[in-house]
């Protein structure tokens, strides 16, 4: 007898997470003020926080992703390096250059967060548990910054410098209710 394929259909959220804009601005605050937390999670949290990356991505971040131009401190999250805020830059150049697990094994790490084993950055998993515990809702932030970002700047232009396609960037915009969010501009011809 043959074996059929089976075909699962993608299943899509009927809703996604969001948290409200002065919940996401007081988790900055929060992030940048508080020393209750170790300075990388910090980090981690405002990455998540400003510019809407997933968790998996940030644990993944090397430390050659930060780069000092003359502008300021960039982050290279897509084909754009994006600027972190003078605000908070002291706070990436401080972990940076005292980032944990550098003992023998991970001198010299190429990773911005470095695991507990020799060569491995941080699992996405203890990324998350660590997140949590600073009371944030990852998916509510992650999609809150987003949203916020594809009402201040066009949205291929963040789907440029965050690295997101331009589909997901455009769906964010149109659940924003950004006007002509489903219109994908130029540079998505460019792809």
């Amino acid at each position: 007898m043959g074996r059929g394929r089976l075909e699962i259909p993608h299943r899509y959220a009927a809703t996604k997470p969001l948290i409200t804009q002065q919940q996401r601005l007081d988790l900055i605050r929060q992030c940048v003020e508080s020393t209750a937390s170790p300075l990388g999670f910090r980090v981690a949290a405002l990455i998540l926080l400003l510019f809407g990356q997933a968790v998996g991505k940030i644990a993944a971040l090397k430390c050659v992703d930060l780069q000092a131009l003359p502008e300021g401190l960039h982050l290279d999250l897509g084909n754009t390096p994006v600027l972190v805020p003078a605000q908070i830059a002291p706070m990436f150049w401080d972990y940076l250059h005292d980032r944990p697990n550098q003992q023998t094994g991970n001198a010299g790490s190429q990773w911005l967060f470095p695991g507990t084993l020799p060569g491995q950055h941080i699992h996405a998993d203890a990324m998350m548990g660590q997140l949590r515990a600073l009371d944030i809702d990852l998916g509510g932030a992650r999609n809150t910054a987003l949203r916020s970002l594809v009402q201040e700047l066009p949205p291929t232009l963040v789907a440029n410098a965050l690295g997101y396609s331009y589909q997901v960037i455009h769906k964010h915009a149109g659940d924003a209710g950004v006007p002509m969010a489903g219109y994908p501009g130029k540079g998505a011809l460019l792809r």
